[in-house]
C-alpha cells in the first residue's frame, strides 16, 4: 500500500467518505495534506486516535 492509499484510508477513518471541502478550493494543497499528513505522519510511531462524543 502506498502513501496515498494509506492517506485516503486514514482520512476516511477520521472524517468519513466524501471529498474534503478544501479539495474544491485548493486541490493541490489537499493532495499534499492527504498524502503527507494522513499517509505518512499518522503511521510514524504509535499515535492513538481518541474519539470524543
Amino acid at each position: 500500500m502506498d502513501r496515498m492509499e494509506k492517506g485516503m484510508g486514514k482520512y476516511e477513518q477520521l472524517f468519513g467518505k466524501g471529498e474534503p471541502a478544501s479539495y474544491f478550493t485548493d486541490p493541490e494543497f489537499q493532495n499534499i495534506l492527504s498524502s503527507f499528513i494522513f499517509g505518512e505522519v499518522f503511521f510514524k510511531g504509535s499515535l492513538m486516535i481518541e474519539y470524543v462524543n
